[in-house]
């Protein structure tokens, strides 16, 4: 598949949406659902594919412009406990906490969903469709910032959702986790869902790792 995006198009289009009061990221959301629209190919109902997950990433990227010392300061900082989560897991894979800041922002998620745009909910925090080119897509996502006291990762994690102004995890809004079937959402923050740190996590709410394993027999059922 071609990619249909063209900077000078997605500028523009971002400035003549500006003249009307409208933000960044919905005029790239924008410009991105009518490249889907105009694909016959990837048009479902009328409409193209797409979704909106960038305000974390966006936050970063305004408060640290290119150049400043905060800046070189947090992207280093990233990198090092990056590579430090790697050597404990045995991947030596290298990181960039630059490269994910630009591919997470607005214009970073507008390309990567014109690009690959299976599984994505045509209309905002519904389901999208769930078996494509013979792959399945399955999401659930958390809602719950602050579950366990003793995990010492969940008070920056309440600290970040207040970024969103809508039910979220911590980094990512239930609204913006959905991918083809959305199984529902639970009392779980982002690293509740790899049930990170430790294990600690909130005691009246389903195991992460029970989920798993009822998605596992899920797809045993679907014969893969």
């Amino acid at each position: 598949m071609d990619s249909r995006w063209k900077d000078a198009d997605a500028r523009k289009a971002v400035e003549t949406y500006a003249k009307r009061g409208i933000g960044e990221a919905l005029a790239l959301r924008t410009y991105t659902t009518r490249l889907l629209g105009g694909d016959p190919m990837l048009v479902l109902h009328g409409g193209g594919n797409t979704s909106l997950k960038t305000d974390m990433a966006d936050l970063l990227g305004n408060t640290l412009p290119e150049g400043s010392l905060s800046r070189t300061v947090v992207v280093g900082a990233v990198n090092a406990f990056s590579s430090l989560i790697g050597i404990l897991s045995g991947n030596n894979t290298p990181q960039s906490g630059l490269g994910a800041l630009d591919s997470l922002n607005a214009a970073g998620s507008a390309k990567f969903n014109a690009k690959f745009p299976d599984g994505v909910p045509i209309t905002a925090c519904g389901n999208g469709t769930e078996l494509v080119n013979g792959v399945r897509y399955f999401s659930w996502s958390g809602t719950q910032p602050l579950t366990n006291v003793f995990d010492a990762s969940d008070y920056p994690l309440s600290l970040l959702s207040a970024v969103h102004g809508e039910a979220n995890d911590g980094l990512a809004s239930a609204c913006s986790s959905h991918l083809g079937t959305y199984l529902g959402s639970y009392r779980q923050n982002h690293l509740d869902e790899v049930n990170q740190l430790l294990g600690l996590r909130d005691l009246f709410s389903v195991s992460p790792v029970t989920l798993y394993v009822n998605q596992a027999a899920r797809l045993k059922q679907l014969g893969l």
